[in-house]
């Protein structure tokens, strides 16, 4: 049974009568179509009780015979195609077709939608006379296939069986990744589960490569380092366990591998494990200061590591220094994430007396940060979905699945099978078009494109209205005119911030200390985002009161030697309980710089109100 008349049968199972109109819409096809799958679904056998008036429901509930009878899904089938092509080289679609009871025409369709992706590696399936093969060099092929495996890893975790069908040369999984974690822990070194997936991943590849091209035995390289004895050693036994061998070049590799993702194990070291402790606690702070959740173990073994790499540095003072187009890019897309690692290396500095002051090696630490934070930054937000489908569990589980996999983190799907207790605080979708309430969205029993684009917006619209209504109270709490001005002269940054707040200190928005630690931040790493825009701050949150003091310098000044000129200076004062909306208003400013149309109507702002009314206009 293909899967329109499976989801037709599922469609029936809920106990109601449905028209051929109804049913139309939920399977997206015509009713004259859905007429003809009732005859077939007659002719297989299935009992229908139909009316002309009613239209048609079970005769009997649910027929597991034909629930049961599951024929895969249209991406399975899609994907079991591609690796039949990668393995066998060309096909007999017509045949692929009949095993997997669907029209030869739907294995066409899917030949098109995989030659799209396939364009990416500059392949493609060429079809003549039903057969299909695979147009693709070897190096192709392999990269297609290691893809091919990321995704099915993603999905449904690390599969075995999977392995087994990808690779057909005789190999233990068992034995083979029980001798890899042996050598890891001889070498002292630790991979977490997804790293080690990938290494094996990549040796698997490199083996199935070495077994097609046919190349002899290769020398193994010498071993100077942990992950070169790990590789080495494996080499050896792979060749007298299995025959098997590597290319000296998959060696290296792999060798490189394992440099980048495996971390030395702290249960012997006495110094790397008061390493953990302090970074722990620097963790710690980082969590209460900005709000964050940086507890994964995973996310501190990769930290930890390049922490002490970054020390060993410090001590033998070869920080690295020599300017990268990285630094320039997180600090003006992440200024956020920016400042986490420059409080992260000020205070590993301050702990173990050592000067750690680089903006190459705080943009590495960045890069630790914004892998794992940038999606649960302070001012991100989590839309409630609801789902109203009636009848079937496993298709509104199926719908609610399709949708999870589509936003991720952004959403929360909660699903029901009437509107009767839904939760409307947020988005609500049904796929029972009878159901018609203000503000309920109606999608299809497919979640297709059509429905993915409609909830998009919706969402988009949602949160957007949410980050737009902070951002408003962000202005009208922490902007004002006194705290504006329009200046011509500038002698250097230091004696702008300590003039401007000097002022602030006055009228008693912030401590002394306060203008210290803004200071102390700049020295470490300037806060010129190099879009004509700088915004001196403190380390440390503690103002008594938000305010964002803002000058515009019509003519330019320059704020380091060596940069483009500073039109616009934001000197940030911040009290601890207003850096989610901070959050916000960087986002905002993030946006407007990084356009220059919208930048040049910000600082050709002559008053105030003018620039409060294009900074309201803009950021809409």
């Amino acid at each position: 049974m293909n899967d329109r008349l499976r989801m037709l049968v599922i469609q029936l199972s809920n106990e109601k009568w449905q028209t051929a109109q109804q049913l139309a819409q939920q399977l997206e096809v015509t009713p004259r179509t859905i007429r003809s799958y009732i005859a077939k679904l007659k002719e297989n056998g299935v009992l229908l009780q139909a009316s002309h008036t009613k239209g048609y429901r079970l005769q009997n509930q649910t027929d597991s015979q034909f629930l049961n009878e599951v024929s895969i899904g249209p991406e399975a089938r899609r994907r079991e195609f591609l690796v039949a092509l990668l393995h066998h080289g060309s096909i007999d679609y017509y045949h692929f077709a009949l095993e997997h009871h669907v029209e030869d025409t739907t294995v066409a369709k899917d030949i098109s939608l995989l030659n799209r992706k396939l364009s990416s590696y500059t392949a493609k399936i060429a079809v003549k006379d039903y057969v299909a093969a695979l147009e693709a060099n070897e190096e192709q092929v392999r990269q297609i296939l290691l893809d091919q495996l990321y995704q099915e890893s993603a999905t449904a975790g690390f599969n075995v069986q999977a392995l087994r069908h990808y690779f057909h040369f005789k190999f233990n999984y068992d034995e083979l990744t029980q001798f890899i974690r042996q050598q890891l822990k001889q070498n002292d070194l630790v991979l977490n589960d997804y790293n080690f997936t990938n290494f094996v991943f990549h040796l698997l590849v490199a083996i199935d490569r070495n077994q097609k091209l046919g190349k002899t035995i290769q020398p193994e390289m010498q071993a100077s380092n942990q992950s070169q004895k790990v590789i080495s050693v494996l080499v050896v036994w792979l060749r007298k366990s299995y025959g098997l061998s590597l290319l000296t070049e998959d060696q290296h590799y792999l060798t490189l591998l394992l440099d980048n993702t495996a971390q030395i194990s702290w249960k012997n070291h006495e110094s790397i494990r008061k390493m953990a402790t302090m970074v722990n606690k620097i963790l710690q702070e980082i969590n209460l200061r900005y709000e964050l959740n940086l507890n994964d173990e995973h996310f501190v073994d990769r930290l930890l590591l390049h922490v002490a790499n970054l020390v060993n540095r410090g001590h033998c003072s070869q920080l690295l220094r020599h300017q990268i187009p990285l630094v320039h890019h997180i600090k003006q897309t992440y200024p956020l994430i920016y400042d986490v690692a420059v409080f992260f290396v000020s205070q590993l500095a301050k702990k173990l007396d050592l000067a750690l002051e680089s903006d190459t090696e705080i943009a590495l630490i960045a890069i630790h940060f914004g892998l794992y934070i940038e999606d649960s930054l302070i001012n991100s937000d989590t839309l409630t979905i609801s789902l109203i489908s009636p009848g079937y569990q496993e298709l509104r589980q199926k719908i609610a699945n399709k949708i999870s996999a589509s936003y991720g983190k952004r959403v929360v799907v909660k699903t029901y099978s009437d509107d009767q207790r839904v939760d409307k605080s947020g988005l609500v979708l049904t796929t029972d078009p009878t159901v018609q309430r203000p503000g309920y969205l109606i999608v299809s029993n497919f979640f297709n494109s059509r429905d993915r684009a409609n909830v998009t917006d919706k969402i988009d619209h949602y949160l957007q209205k949410k980050s737009d209504l902070r951002f408003e109270y962000f202005l009208s709490k922490c902007l004002s005119e006194e705290n504006f001005q329009i200046s011509m002269s500038f002698v250097d940054k230091r004696s702008f911030i300590e003039q401007r707040g000097n002022d602030l200190l006055k009228t008693g928005y912030i401590e002394a200390d306060f203008l210290g630690d803004v200071l102390k931040r700049e020295s470490m790493s300037s806060t010129n985002m190099l879009n004509g825009v700088a915004i001196p701050h403190s380390l440390q949150i503690g103002a008594n009161r938000s305010i964002i003091d803002i000058t515009i310098f019509p003519s330019g000044v320059i704020w380091d030697k060596n940069t483009a000129p500073v039109e616009i200076v934001v000197l940030s004062c911040i009290k601890a309980s207003d850096q989610a909306i901070f959050g916000d208003f960087m986002d905002h400013l993030v946006k407007i710089t990084s356009n220059s149309k919208l930048f040049n109507r910000l600082k050709e702002s002559r008053n105030f109100n003018d620039f409060l009314h294009e900074l309201r206009t803009i950021s809409k």
